[in-house]
């Protein structure tokens, strides 16, 4: 094949695989509205029963479910669209902490950063924002009861680096390697607010499309960081 025909195949690829994203969120979707749609008419007519917020709860976690499949194959797309601005990246990330502070509190974890005023970056700032949800979110939900959750933004040399540290008292007994494994879970129960072990995943996406990487580290005995 010449370059001409391999590129052809490789953009007939990405078109079929674009197409195919569409066609099955669109698929899951529509009968999963209707499903909810139904539930919110029958509660209407008898009322409210634990086995109609059951179906509900299960519904909006299926929905849930499939918006992050949908971003992890478009994180996989070579062509996926970026909006490339100079922003502020400290800014961005003092704003996020500040927006995950109540939910770290209600799970009783202590939320702090640190983070260097003006430090900017050239990339998808609605990305990169969500790679920081996604890892403050995880770090939320693993992070001991009374631990403590810190978010470092600093520079090194030209590098704006981010780190996400959380005290994590089961951390000699996992495999760290599997972290970015694709639904990979650290807990293994699949409890109801657990996650799919598919956000760390997209995060590792979004950090690759930037051309920059994102790894786990163990800090200590109890600690782990990103």
């Amino acid at each position: 094949q010449t370059i001409k025909e391999q590129q052809k195949k490789k953009m007939e690829t990405a078109q079929m695989r674009q197409e195919f994203t569409a066609n099955v969120s669109h698929e899951l979707k529509t009968p999963l509205t209707l499903i909810l749609s139904n539930v919110d008419i029958v509660e209407s007519e008898i009322g409210k029963n634990e086995w109609l917020d059951d179906i509900r709860s299960e519904g909006e976690r299926l929905g849930a479910l499939i918006n992050q499949l949908v971003a992890l194959w478009r994180m996989d797309e070579d062509n996926a669209n970026l909006t490339m601005t100079e922003f502020n990246l400290s800014e961005m990330a003092s704003d996020t902490v500040s927006e995950f502070a109540g939910l770290a509190a209600e799970k009783q974890k202590n939320l702090t950063a640190a983070i260097e005023p003006f430090i900017w970056y050239h990339g998808d700032e609605g990305l990169i924002r969500r790679l920081l949800c996604i890892l403050l979110d995880n770090a939320i939900k693993y992070c001991d009861l009374n631990g403590n959750i810190q978010v470092n933004v600093y520079a090194k040399g030209r590098y704006p680096i981010l780190t996400v540290e959380n005290s994590y008292k089961n951390v000699e007994k996992e495999d760290l390697n599997r972290f970015f494994d694709r639904f990979y879970r650290a807990d293994k129960a699949r409890t109801f607010n657990g996650g799919f072990g598919v956000g760390l995943s997209i995060a590792k996406g979004i950090a690759r499309k930037h051309k920059g990487d994102i790894v786990v580290y163990k800090k200590d005995s109890a600690h782990i960081g990103f």
